[in-house]
């Protein structure tokens, strides 16, 4: 929709009812900002969002959402090493990963964290502001989600319409 109709209230209203369930879902909320120019941030501050609820489990139940490739996830998003879990975690550093392997591999790793929060509940990712997301957050979204075997998550995306037609996210994604 335009510029100021309301549709970041109505997604942030949609997430706090979500949040005030009894059985509620796994909500993760993130913004993008036009001023920003850091990584994937469009899912910035979702990543922020897992950060913060996966830094509220216990100790087994967080290591439980462990992807196998740890240590390329954290190369993608450094934030995450806030997790006791993923700190603990082995890491095998390669020396000479190539940074596209590197980051399809990260992908790989949060595709794999998104399925095993999904195993256990149901997970919202909400992200507003779109149109100022970058290209790689679309490619980033398009590997969590792409078939077989995508996690079972709800995706709320908000962007201004006019703008459309300039956003290197919404061009990509929807040649994804």
């Amino acid at each position: 929709g335009l510029s100021g109709v309301g549709k970041s209230t109505l997604v942030a209203h949609f997430a706090d009812e979500l949040k005030a369930m009894a059985n509620r879902p796994i909500v993760l909320t993130g913004r993008c900002h036009p001023q920003e120019s850091v990584p994937y941030k469009a899912l910035d501050g979702a990543i922020d969002s897992l950060c913060r609820y996966w830094c509220g489990l216990g100790f087994a139940e967080a290591s439980a959402l462990l992807p196998l490739d740890i240590t390329s996830l954290v190369k993608l998003f450094p934030v995450l090493e806030r997790v006791g879990a993923v700190k603990e975690a082995p890491k095998n550093y390669e020396a000479n990963l190539d940074p596209i392997a590197l980051r399809r591999r990260g992908f790989t790793a949060l595709r794999e964290v998104f399925a095993r929060l999904c195993q256990r509940r149901s997970v919202v990712l909400c992200l507003d502001d779109l149109q100022w997301g970058d290209r790689d957050s679309a490619l980033l979204l398009s590997e969590i989600v792409r078939p077989p075997h995508s996690p079972a998550i709800l995706i709320i995306g908000s962007f201004r319409s006019e703008e459309r037609e300039n956003s290197a996210f919404l061009n990509t994604l929807s040649m994804s």
